[in-house]
């Protein structure tokens, strides 16, 4: 597979040349992989000619996209990533797909999800509604492996708008639009395993046995799913309500795990931030937050939970503009499932203490 912008030579100078005679995408020094190409036909039109044209060898490096044109330099090769997709589909494993694609902060991301959503279709073109599970690896310089993985259900198939959504692919393109420092990615693997079959629910009611639980105790929460194109069923939910909580109002939240982004601290650092984008709640699973308006704080990297106002007020003065961030969760936990759910509940609780009537 290729994606090639092609245009017209307008001059060449020796080892340097100048293309189009407008902007290809306008933005700025770039090194990205030239090549020739072979016309094959010309579409005349008084208001958009075109050529219909295929890329033929690499034979330089693109070195400028600015508003008047293009600048390459032949000869020299641009530095790109190398991305292999394996697809596995009923039962049968088919030959991997290996591309290399252009080493750019903005157009790798858009790229690689166009790469995996093509090696998927070529795959298993079937129109029909399938799951896959896609772990995506992304070879960071510097760090050990980042490993993702996604469980996506689509109805027909799974579109590039829908692989952008994954955790792999979104977290390829926060890794290189980071704040922090520049990060190489040397390479992307992509496993998927594709079947055909509709594992998808809607998270449509939550309910307790009553508006007041015990505290250090147990509660059977009953969520009520509705899957995709089938009747509304219930599951039962066992949470555990800490005694900390007693004596206070609660709110419970039940929602897909693709949905609940997890308590981290603000990332200080490269590391920090390659770090955060390790943690996340997988879409296959039911997630249930119990939360207060009791504070907690983020700072330098660290959760600091269940803090007296005095303290609040020490780690968050109102003359700094570095400040502690303020979070109110209490617990969190993540029951692994097999579908993939979509959207979420929440109730209020009243906790009683375990001592009292």
């Amino acid at each position: 597979m290729s994606t090639t912008a092609m245009g017209t030579l307008t001059y060449s100078d020796g080892k340097q040349v100048f293309a189009f005679g407008h902007p290809m995408f306008g933005i700025g020094s770039v090194s990205l992989p030239m090549v020739q190409g072979e016309i094959h036909a010309i579409i005349p039109s008084l208001s958009s000619s075109l050529k219909m044209s295929s890329p033929i060898a690499e034979i330089g490096t693109v070195t400028d996209d600015s508003r008047t044109g293009v600048i390459g330099l032949l000869g020299d090769r641009a530095g790109t990533v190398p991305v292999q997709v394996r697809v596995a589909s009923k039962g049968t494993s088919k030959p991997p797909f290996t591309v290399e694609i252009a080493r750019h902060r903005r157009l790798l991301p858009m790229l690689a999800t166009m790469a995996i959503s093509t090696a998927l279709s070529e795959a298993v073109p079937d129109v029909t509604d399938m799951t896959a599970d896609v772990t995506t690896r992304l070879f960071v310089r510097g760090f050990p492996p980042l490993e993702l993985r996604d469980v996506i259900f689509a109805s027909e198939n799974l579109a590039p708008r829908i692989l952008a959504m994954s955790h792999g692919m979104h977290a390829l393109g926060e890794l290189l639009g980071n704040p922090f420092a520049p990060a190489v990615v040397d390479k992307i693997e992509v496993d998927a395993r594709v079947e055909y079959r509709a594992d998808t629910a809607e998270i449509v009611g939550l309910a307790s046995p009553g508006d007041k639980v015990r505290a250090g105790g147990r509660l059977p929460l009953r969520v009520t799913l509705r899957p995709y194109q089938g009747a509304e069923f219930v599951e039962i939910l066992d949470v555990e309500v800490p005694r900390s909580l007693a004596g206070r109002a609660v709110k419970i939240e039940v929602a897909g795990g693709a949905q609940v982004k997890p308590d981290l601290p603000r990332a200080e650092d490269l590391r920090g931030f390659v770090e955060n984008l390790r943690t996340y709640y997988p879409a296959a699973s039911l997630v249930v937050s119990l939360t207060t308006r009791d504070d907690g704080v983020a700072l330098h990297g660290r959760l600091i939970r269940n803090l007296p106002l005095s303290a609040l007020d020490t780690l968050r003065p109102a003359g700094q503009s570095r400040r502690a961030d303020a979070f109110h969760v209490i617990k969190r936990t993540a029951f692994p499932h097999t579908r993939v759910f979509t959207g979420g509940k929440d109730i209020q609780v009243i906790v009683r203490d375990p001592a009292g009537p």
